[in-house]
């Protein structure tokens, strides 16, 4: 994973949930993580996209709601990337648009 073109580590605790078209995907744990909800009904696309506290910021992403969200797959490998909007940990009182590359197995 990067967030704002820093590396925001890796992780083996991956969840990933499909009902019906929606697969539900969540990374980390409460303290840092990463949600996701990508559909397959016609075409590849995250719906959602909720960053908690990697590489130093927390956010999200909503489609038709701003920003952007691309996702394709390879295998059972999702390459979801974007921008979110949210704020950096650091300095929580600006709101401020992030980047993130997310590469997740499932």
């Amino acid at each position: 994973m990067t967030v704002n073109g820093r590396d925001a580590g890796t992780t083996q605790s991956v969840q990933c949930n499909t009902i019906g078209p929606l697969t539900m995907i969540s990374t980390g744990d409460q303290a840092s993580g990463l949600t996701a909800m990508v559909s397959n009904r016609e075409d590849l696309v995250v719906r959602n996209l909720g960053i908690n506290d990697l590489g130093g910021f927390t956010g999200s992403y909503n489609q038709g709601l701003g920003g952007e969200a691309n996702v394709s797959m390879t295998g059972r490998t999702y390459d979801i990337n974007g921008t979110a909007e949210g704020f950096d940990t650091d300095n929580p009182s600006f709101r401020t648009t992030g980047t993130f590359q997310v590469k997740i197995a499932c």
